[in-house]
């Protein structure tokens, strides 16, 4: 059981919550940075949304403007009107270290490793929910399907010591709504927020 894949070629990694071309959708997500961590494409969007709908793009910071055109060229996979339900923008991270050579056909391994994920990533179960998390260079990503609104998720970005933190939830599948109709939200309370919490501790 997991809440997400981790896919890894050579220094690249990508963490894939769903499969790549699921019905358009969006998850909440929160960050956080200390001190001066730049590394980051896609962010703003992010910001202004709290939620993202493409996996999460790891590699070394000198490689970062390939692997955001891979995740750009995922999202047209999926629909030509990429747009923030459709995995727009990409969120691509940098890893601080030395940029290596990258495999022959790279993009194609990621993409392909994407679209038929192996399985990869393990999972803890509190209280009936799933928390998984790792550690990728200089960031924390936290993950749980319990279904946890973006100022919950900020909460357990800042039990991370690292410089920058990401965590999401897929207990709320965001979707587009006709004529303007209500999104259906839930939310955990305090005492299992606080649970959830310690369990990563």
């Amino acid at each position: 059981m997991r809440v997400f894949d981790l896919i890894e070629v050579g220094a690249l990694k990508a963490v894939l919550v769903e499969e790549w071309n699921a019905p358009p959708h969006r998850y909440f997500l929160a960050w956080r940075s200390l001190g001066d961590f730049r590394h980051v494409i896609g962010l703003p969007v992010v910001q202004e949304f709290a939620t993202f709908s493409s996996p999460i793009f790891f590699s070394p910071v000198p490689l970062l403007g390939k692997i955001y055109n891979a995740g750009l060229t995922l999202g047209h996979g999926r629909s030509h009107d990429m747009d923030i339900d459709m995995g727009w923008p990409p969120l691509c991270i940098g890893v601080e270290g030395a940029s290596p050579d990258l495999p022959e056909n790279w993009e194609t391994k990621l993409l392909d490793g994407i679209k038929s994920p192996a399985g990869k990533g393990n999972a803890q179960e509190v209280d009936g929910y799933l928390l998984q998390a790792i550690e990728a260079g200089q960031t924390s990503v936290y993950a749980t399907n319990a279904p946890l609104l973006p100022r919950q998720l900020l909460r357990l970005c800042q039990i991370s010591k690292l410089p920058f933190s990401v965590a999401f939830a897929t207990g709320n599948r965001i979707t587009r709504q006709k004529n303007a109709t209500p999104v259906q939200l839930q939310a955990v309370s305090e005492s299992q927020l606080q649970k959830l919490i310690a369990s990563y501790h």
